[in-house]
């Protein structure tokens, strides 16, 4: 997914408030619960912690909402924004990072759960779409959705997750053409921006410590199963271990110093952040899950990317990177025989470099995502109209 950062990045640029729903300690919970990203029960696990913050997000949009005035914009997952706009029929924009949200027979996307159905004709992965609809996805959030669109007043719905997500004022999806074209079953009103960019601050530099270390040899590897992972001991363990035995230097980078090893070797540094906008031009390659907002980094650096998905868009975005040659994809639990194989030719001198060179070609020539995202939702309001997000 791409980052809070980016998201306030662009509300900003659109002169927009944005709002607060999760407090930092739910989302801390959220990423200590190993359901969240297991494929199989990563649904359940999400609703459980996204219906209580419903009624109580919805409450705060609509004490901003100034019917007449205002403009909504909200990700698939601000149920809220999307209830807001039904009860005071304020413009809305909701924004979606990946393809992945967009449910679509013509160019389904990669789910962990159905791998295979890129593989099926048209109208077969719509029925399998539509019966994983009802079966995962509306059987878990309809019940208590439905409950409380009562008590505020609107009637039931359905095929929330192909229908009702999606504003039918505007469909804002941030990743380019050449990432993916717009299939012509994707909601009429969307549009392209881009991926979305964080600029670093002016001055902005690595941590002194971590800068001596990638300075005191070869490029090193930097490897992240996610920001909000906290379930990586594996994957920490199978890159220290290809790293070993490539005679590679990693970077590792988690908040969570609990998923490392107590002692680190000498070849490893353990980082809770870094701006890879200062990192990844210094660096060998990176190892991560398939997150949007890396991917598109990675892109930009020219970086090669192998892949580790765990779960939600993490599949997809794989694929679509690997498809444009800018790395490889293996199983998260794939064993260190592998990953070393992989990480082998992912570091083969001239393998990987054209393509990421044409990858960091496309991304410097594309306009800033951000920008146009601010852009599109300033054309759903009046001149002098707040917009809340």
């Amino acid at each position: 997914m791409f980052s809070r950062r980016d998201m306030l990045a662009a509300t900003a640029a659109s002169g927009a408030m944005a709002a607060a729903t999760m407090s930092t300690a739910a989302y801390l919970e959220a990423a200590a619960d190993p359901a969240m990203w297991d494929p199989k029960r990563s649904m359940p696990a999400f609703w459980q912690r996204m219906k209580p913050v419903i009624p109580v997000a919805y409450e705060r949009i609509m004490e901003a909402v100034r019917p007449g005035e205002t403009v909504l914009v909200g990700s698939a997952m601000a149920f809220w924004v999307r209830l807001a706009q039904e009860k005071t029929g304020a413009p809305t924009a909701t924004i979606h990072p990946a393809p992945f949200a967009i449910l679509s027979a013509e160019a389904p996307p990669v789910w962990g759960l159905i791998p295979w159905l890129g593989r099926l004709p048209a109208w077969a992965v719509r029925g399998v779409l539509s019966a994983a609809e009802m079966l995962l996805l509306d059987s878990v959030m309809r019940p208590d959705l439905n409950a409380f669109r009562a008590t505020i007043g609107l009637p039931p719905v359905r095929r929330i997750a192909s229908r009702w997500l999606h504003s039918p004022d505007l469909v804002i999806c941030a990743v380019p053409e050449w990432f993916t074209p717009a299939p012509r079953d994707w909601p009429p009103n969307t549009v392209r921006t881009g991926f979305p960019r964080f600029e670093e601050a002016a001055g902005a530099q690595l941590d002194p410590a971590l800068a001596a270390f990638i300075e005191a040899g070869t490029p090193p590897v930097v490897a992240t199963p996610s920001s909000g992972m906290a379930h990586g001991r594996a994957f920490f363990a199978r890159t220290i271990e290809a790293c070993a035995a490539l005679g590679r230097r990693a970077v590792l980078v988690t908040s969570f110093r609990d998923q490392l090893p107590e002692v680190l070797p000498d070849f490893v540094f353990h980082a809770r952040y870094v701006p890879y906008a200062l990192l990844l031009p210094r660096l060998a390659a990176i190892i991560h899950a398939g997150g949007i907002g890396t991917t598109a980094h990675a892109f930009a650096t020219g970086t090669p990317q192998l892949f580790t998905p765990f779960n939600h868009d993490h599949f997809d975005n794989a694929a679509k990177a690997v498809r444009l040659g800018g790395g490889l994809a293996l199983s998260a639990d794939a064993p260190a025989a592998k990953w070393i194989a992989a990480l082998s030719a992912l570091l083969e001198p001239g393998r990987f470099a054209p393509a990421c060179a044409s990858l960091a070609w496309r991304m410097a020539a594309d306009p800033s995502g951000t920008e146009r995202m601010a852009d599109y939702v300033e054309r759903l309001r009046p001149a002098g109209v707040a917009t809340a997000a």
